[in-house]
């Protein structure tokens, strides 16, 4: 099981409000699973003097979920943005629970899960995480579409497949049975063998073949079902004259 991994957060409030806010959750999250949080809001300074919050998330066996946040300057506002403390793993929050609770509705970590979400519903900020299988993505006060994960270098570069190039055709995947193997095919064919073998390029090779075997088909030296299954098979290695593609576009 994967813990709580946040990915993305900004959300402001008067502490006023997120103190009742989060004690009004953990009641209704004891109606709701029958599990008791307790949770603790402690404010805090920076060696270097920056007020902070500390919030603290405990079960009834100990299990717990801290993460601290910002207290703004002039308003007094907690503010729960991304944050790296050398002694919470160059991170802004910590988990420490049972293996068997994880995941699980009894987890604390869970629990903050669930009310961030809420929260962030409810005053426009922006909360994106991952716990196991579960994806929560809020931007501004607003469900979004989950596209695709990605993975992130030291240097910021994003890598993904968001953008990934939309090919036109059929949505399942193309099958087809083979009857020979076009390895066997070339072993009985010497000469198409012996004349590929100079060849370096793989689609170079395919668009020989190809084009041997159109030839031999309208001088009928090939029947059809040999030269549809010899002809599909270099297709999917991949072709790239023009006059090739068309044929195997009309036969797949």
């Amino acid at each position: 099981m994967s813990k709580l991994q946040i990915l993305a957060i900004d959300l402001k409030m008067p502490i006023s409000d997120f103190e009742q806010e989060s004690e009004e959750f953990v009641r209704n999250y004891s109606n709701n699973y029958g599990y008791d949080m307790a949770i603790g809001i402690k404010p805090m300074r920076t060696i270097h003097g920056k007020n902070m919050f500390k919030i603290e998330i405990k079960n009834d066996t100990s299990d717990n979920f801290t993460i601290v946040a910002e207290q703004d300057d002039i308003s007094g506002d907690i503010v729960f943005a991304p944050l790296k403390f050398s002694n919470m793993n160059d991170g802004f929050y910590s988990s420490s629970c049972d293996p068997s609770k994880q995941n699980t509705a009894k987890e604390p970590a869970i629990f903050w899960n669930s009310m961030m979400e809420n929260m962030s519903l409810t005053h426009e900020g922006t909360y994106a995480s991952v716990s196991d299988s579960e994806t929560i993505l809020i931007k501004e006060g607003n469900r979004r579409q989950k596209a695709v994960i990605a993975l992130v270098d030291t240097d910021g570069e994003v890598y993904s497949c968001l953008k990934a190039k939309n090919i036109s055709g059929e949505q399942d995947d193309v099958e087809f049975t083979v009857r020979t193997s076009i390895a066997e095919w070339l072993g009985e064919n010497t000469e198409v063998a012996a004349a590929i073998s100079r060849m370096t390029s793989v689609i170079d090779k395919m668009n020989y073949i190809g084009k041997y075997l159109v030839a031999a088909r309208l001088n009928d030296e090939i029947d059809s079902d040999e030269f549809v299954d010899i002809f599909r098979q270099a297709g999917v290695i991949g072709f790239s004259d023009a006059s090739i593609l068309s044929i195997y576009k009309l036969l797949m």
